[in-house]
């Protein structure tokens, strides 16, 4: 729908993309720019994510399928 209604392309990726004039532009607040914040969300959200699949709670191949009470303890602390 969005191409549908004809925008302007350029003023789009203009405005998505970062550039320096942007960066210069933009209000610092409490010694933080917008894209400063706005890495900094993201590397919160994904070093979380990353920490715990790659943790060995979540390693599920170091369970012996064939005890089922090692299969229960894989499950509780995957889950």
């Amino acid at each position: 729908e969005v191409a549908l209604s004809n925008p302007n392309w350029l003023g789009i990726f203009k405005g998505t993309i970062p550039s320096i004039d942007t960066v210069k532009e933009t209000p610092v607040v409490n010694g933080m720019s917008p894209l400063t914040g706005s890495l900094g969300i993201i590397g919160a959200t994904v070093m979380p994510h990353n920490l715990f699949l790659h943790s060995a709670i979540s390693q599920t191949r170091k369970v012996d399928h064939n005890d089922e009470d090692d299969v229960e303890r894989g499950v509780k602390f995957a889950a």
